[in-house]
């Protein structure tokens, strides 16, 4: 963690709350998949399964 002088220095954070993660196809701007994850979750490892949900139902492919 960083103080409010810039010093860094271990210590815990904590996120509160939850996010999703949304896929949206760019064509018609609809959201294509939403899987619901908390504050904290890293949004990198959401994509993978968004974009193979997507594929799994046939979305097509935006242009």
């Amino acid at each position: 963690m960083v103080d409010k002088d810039g010093k860094r220095h271990q210590g815990k954070q904590y996120y509160y709350g939850y996010k999703d993660q949304v896929s949206l196809n760019a064509s018609s701007e609809l959201v294509t998949s939403v899987i619901p994850g908390h504050a904290n979750d890293y949004d990198g490892h959401k994509l993978r399964k968004l974009v193979e949900k997507d594929l799994s139902i046939s979305i097509p492919k935006s242009k």
